[in-house]
């Protein structure tokens, strides 16, 4: 349920409401016959894609056989971890499914016809990655040089395999050291585009072999392969520390309208090697930083923007572009950040110092455009070709703001799911949530994907029964809440046809958090009122217009609503007494 930020008595106040909601239009549960773990571990989607056609493919592991809505339909390999390919009809129909034996699945593309999958071969931990060639079961096996390699693997839209190769180089001998492919994406001639990191060496299959003789963690590639495969040409950014913890590693990748790739690094407190220089992670207690480069397709490097935590680490978990060119990240952080060392993120709640979903948008030249902070968590995102931003995400918390006026409310003690799609300037178009049919549940792995008609698909794990709205519900299958089932869900918002926009207009008012004195902004004469979270009316004055300082009265440390009002314009903001 929907209801407006700090208590239903400014319901009475605040004129916006959100109205249109999506329809639920399928639910499918996955489940694991004999589950061992829980919490996603049992078994996963990790990543989602659609074609031309409308069909979806999904790309994620099970152990045990992998029932869908209460039947088995795939029996895992030897009763190993299975990586799996899966291929659904846009009605949620099972058309076929392939085993990728005993590797680690990290991305997915679906491009002109083929289906491009990316992960790594565990050696170390599974042995060689076994690869089902086609309905036959007739397997490919590729092995790793060290104890972890990364891999491409191209399937046709039938499932048939036409090839797959093996990226990598001697490791050290140690389970989380090794070889990443994080992300792929390929492009209209089918040249594809890997970025991950490397650990001593990275053999391309090519003249360009990288080499770090020291104990660095990670250290970041970018490369691009013919269409079969085939190194074309590789770059590569190293931390500037020569020990373990100096860590570069590429964990995003889109293309620009001209092709041109652009990747989200995640970066250690020491620092990038960029041109000579370091690129230091300075501000204040930030462990990790993250890095948006965008380079040609000859991989020369045009330019990056910078972005550092206050306090904690920055963890980048999207990046896609749409039609006209702009640029979405969405990365998960703890504190305020700076991007490129003055720009922070608007909040729509006050600091609390828990994990947080940010979304960023930059034109197709690097120049920002806006930046969000939401209180959600293990965020997910996707991009639909006119900008239009599919959020799915885990609450986390009892309330969760999702725009200057708009919040979502939950019960306190789980980790609920919710879903929103956000308009191109960042501004909400709408949210929703699950309804509780038991105790809160625990909710985690958010994946969602938007198709070219705008058809969204949402997935997570979760080990409570959940209604989903328009009549549709899942339990878990289990008899006991310790194991956990994954919910696929097809979301259709053409219902909704209008723009959401707040009828109210955001009130400039400074400094915030404010110690007692406040200096706000109105186009002409009106009122001011301040509202506690309790909805009552604790101050009030006439605003000249222009602007105008004003001391506040003693008042409790907390959240307040400044309202302001100028004839029938409405103007509201978020205050923070300290």
């Amino acid at each position: 349920m929907i209801r407006l930020l700090l208590s239903s008595a400014l319901q009475i106040l605040w004129v916006l409401v959100v109205v249109a909601q999506p329809e639920v239009t399928w639910v499918q549960r996955y489940a694991v016959e004999s589950p061992i773990f829980s919490f996603g571990k049992n078994l996963n989607i990790i990543d989602m894609a659609t074609d031309e056609a409308g069909d979806i493919y999904l790309l994620g592991f099970h152990r045990s056989d992998l029932e869908l809505d209460g039947t088995v339909v795939h029996p895992p390999y030897s009763g190993a971890q299975t990586g799996f390919l899966q291929k659904l009809s846009g009605g949620g129909e099972v058309l076929w499914y392939r085993r990728l034996t005993m590797g680690d699945m990290r991305t997915l593309a679906v491009k002109s016809g083929k289906v491009y999958v990316g992960g790594e071969i565990a050696s170390a931990e599974y042995g060689p990655l076994l690869i089902q060639r086609d309905a036959s079961g007739a397997t490919r096996t590729l092995f790793a040089d060290g104890y972890r390699d990364a891999f491409i693997a191209r399937f046709d839209t039938e499932g048939t395999l036409e090839w797959a190769k093996a990226y990598g180089g001697a490791d050290s001998e140690f389970f989380d050291k090794g070889d990443r492919l994080n992300a792929l994406a390929v492009d209209d001639a089918g040249s594809i585009y890997i970025t991950g990191s490397y650990h001593r060496e990275m053999d391309f299959g090519g003249p360009t072999v990288f080499t770090e003789p020291s104990d660095r963690g990670k250290t970041f590639y970018l490369a691009r392969l013919t269409p079969d495969g085939d190194l074309e040409w590789a770059e590569q950014i190293q931390s500037p520390l020569p020990i373990d913890g100096g860590n570069a590693e590429g964990l995003g990748l889109a293309l620009s309208l001209e092709g041109e790739p652009i990747v989200s690094i995640a970066y250690s407190a020491g620092g990038l090697l960029l041109d000579g220089s370091i690129l230091m992670n300075d501000n204040q207690d930030g462990d990790d930083g993250c890095l948006l480069v965008k380079y040609d397709t000859q991989g020369n490097r045009q330019w990056y923007r910078n972005i550092e935590p206050q306090e904690g680490l920055i963890v980048p978990f999207g990046l896609e572009t749409d039609e006209q060119g702009r640029i979405y990240l969405g990365f998960s952080h703890e504190q305020q950040v700076l991007i490129e060392e003055s720009a922070t993120l608007q909040y729509f709640q006050a600091e609390d110092d828990l994990l947080k979903t940010a979304l960023l948008c930059w034109d197709a030249n690097g120049q920002l455009l806006w930046g969000n902070t939401l209180f959600c968590s293990n965020g997910a995102m996707d991009v639909h070709p006119d900008g239009n931003i599919y959020l799915s995400a885990a609450a986390f918390r009892a309330e969760v703001a999702l725009s200057e006026s708009t919040a979502l409310s939950f019960e306190v003690g789980g980790s609920v799911s919710l879903w929103a799609r956000f308009l191109p300037d960042g501004q909400l178009s709408w949210a929703h949530q699950p309804e509780l049919l038991g105790d809160p549940p625990f909710s985690t792995n958010h994946n969602i994907m938007v198709d070219a008609e705008g058809r969204a698909y949402a997935s997570a794990n979760f080990n409570q029964p959940l209604a989903f709205g328009n009549g549709w519900s899942l339990t878990t299958g289990y008899d006991s809440p310790d194991f956990d089932a994954l919910y696929l869900i097809q979301i259709d918002d053409s219902n909704i046809s209008s723009v959401f926009r707040p009828v109210h207009r955001p009130l400039r008012a400074f400094p915030n958090p404010t110690a007692g004195t406040l200096h706000v902004e109105l186009p002409g004469h009106g009122q001011l009122q301040l509202l506690s979270s309790l909805g009552q009316r604790v101050w009030g004055v006439a605003h000249a217009g222009g602007l105008q300082s004003f001391t506040l009265p003693a008042l409790p440390a907390g959240l307040y609503l400044l309202q302001g009002q100028t004839g029938q314009q409405r103007y509201l903001s978020r205050i923070v007494i300290e």
